[in-house]
This record gives structure tokens, C-alpha cells and sequence, in this order.
């Protein structure tokens, strides 16, 4: 009958419809799912390339901060000069190397004269400036191998490496001669300053660290005994 067709058309088109909603449906779901599976992923590698910058900058901050540490465990705060402890360190790769190759070295200990009747007369201001600038000049005479240290009040220690005696005797002189020819401290106040200094050589005066301590530390009171703002070498 005319109706039944109609009524099995009108299903099938309703089925047919429903199929189509339904199919359409899901691959909007399915679609709905891949971009936000994409959306998800570009997410998480942005939060992971986030995460990493962060932790690349704080590694760095790190780094920055352990070398500031090192730094600071290894310098004297107001001179800039290498501390004591650095110094002995630096001594003792001397050691191994000269022992290795064959090559001498020197110390110096350098000691300002009469130091304390400048901090009682200008106070401690001046006094600090005049270490910086014996630091200064003692580093203009010394480098570019050398080292220095500050290892007591107003007292300081130099490695000269690869350097024989005679070498040294003349780089002692010629830290002498420039710190005594040299006005230091502040524009308001500048004095005059003199060095007394005492020169060792590795395997001459001693072969350990110590020995080149005690040896240069003679050297230098030898200086001092003989009238001060003097190198004694031998």
C-alpha cells in the first residue's frame, strides 16, 4: 500500500539520517579529540621547553655563584690579591711542575716598612688605600706570569715561575724601586711607602713548601736587619 511505502521510506530516511548525525557525531568527537590530543602535546613541549630554559638559567646562576664562592675562598676581600691558602696551592702545582719539566721558580715575600705608623697617623682608610696600590704595582711589576698573595696584615707573597734568581732579584728590585717612587691613598691624602723584600729559588733554598717559606721569610728579616727598602736575594 501507498502508506506502507511511505512509512519505510520515511524510516529509511529517518535511518538514514540518524546514520549520517551519528557518523557526523562521532568524527566531530574524533576530530574534537585530535585537536586536543595536538593542543595537548604542544603544551606539554611548551611547558617542557619552559621547564628547561628555567632550569638552564638556574644552573647557570649556579655556576655564577660557585664561581663567585671559589672566588671569594680564594682572594684576599679588600686587596684582590690571592689569599694565603690560594697561594700555597699555587706553590705546590709549582712544584709538580718544576719537578716534571725542570724549570725553576721564585718566590718573593715582600713586607711594608714601618705600615703600622701609617694606619696610627692617617687612619685605616688610607692605610687600606696604600695596600691596594702596593697591590697594583707590585701586579704591574710581576705579570703577566707571576702571582701575589696577601698572606698577613702588610705583608704579601709572589710566584714567579720559570724564573732562576738573578731573574727574580731584578723583578724585586724593580717592585722596590716603583712602590718607593710612588705616592698612595687618597686625593686628599697620599704618602709615601718603601717594601722590604726577600727572594728564594725552588731546589736552591729548599724543595718543599715549607723550606721555600722559611727560607724567603729569612731573606726577607734579613732585609728588614739591614736597614729596610731592600732586596736580599742571598
Amino acid at each position: 500500500k501507498p502508506w506502507n511505502h511511505m512509512w519505510w521510506l520515511a524510516h529509511a530516511i529517518f535511518a538514514g539520517g540518524f546514520f549520517l548525525l551519528s557518523y557526523g557525531v562521532v568524527q566531530a568527537l574524533q576530530t574534537t579529540r585530535s585537536f586536543s590530543a595536538i593542543y595537548s602535546q604542544e603544551d606539554l613541549m611548551s611547558r617542557l621547553s619552559e621547564s628547561m630554559a628555567r632550569t638552564e638559567s638556574a644552573l647557570q646562576e649556579l655556576r655564577r655563584t660557585n664561581q663567585k664562592l671559589e672566588y671569594m675562598a680564594a682572594t684576599d676581600p679588600m686587596t684582590g690579591a690571592s689569599n694565603r691558602r690560594q697561594f700555597i696551592a699555587q706553590v705546590e702545582r709549582e712544584i709538580v711542575r718544576a719537578e716534571r719539566d725542570g724549570t725553576p721558580f721564585c718566590l718573593l715575600a715582600l713586607d711594608l716598612d714601618n705600615f703600622k705608623n701609617i694606619n696610627d697617623a692617617y687612619g685605616h682608610q688610607i692605610g687600606d688605600e696604600v695596600l691596594r696600590g702596593v697591590v697594583r704595582q707590585c701586579l704591574d711589576a710581576i705579570r703577566p706570569a707571576g702571582g701575589l698573595a696577601r698572606v698577613g696584615g702588610e705583608e704579601f707573597m709572589a710566584l714567579l715561575p720559570e724564573m732562576p734568581l738573578e731573574g727574580a732579584r731584578m723583578t724585586a728590585e724593580r717592585v722596590r724601586s716603583s712602590i718607593a717612587s710612588s705616592p698612595f691613598g687618597l686625593d686628599f691624602k697620599r704618602v709615601q711607602v718603601t717594601v722590604s723584600v726577600g727572594v728564594a729559588q725552588y731546589g736552591v733554598d729548599g724543595s718543599t713548601v715549607d723550606a721555600l717559606l722559611r727560607a724567603v721569610d729569612e731573606r726577607l728579616y734579613q732585609a728588614k736587619r739591614e736597614g729596610r727598602n731592600r732586596v736580599v736575594a742571598r
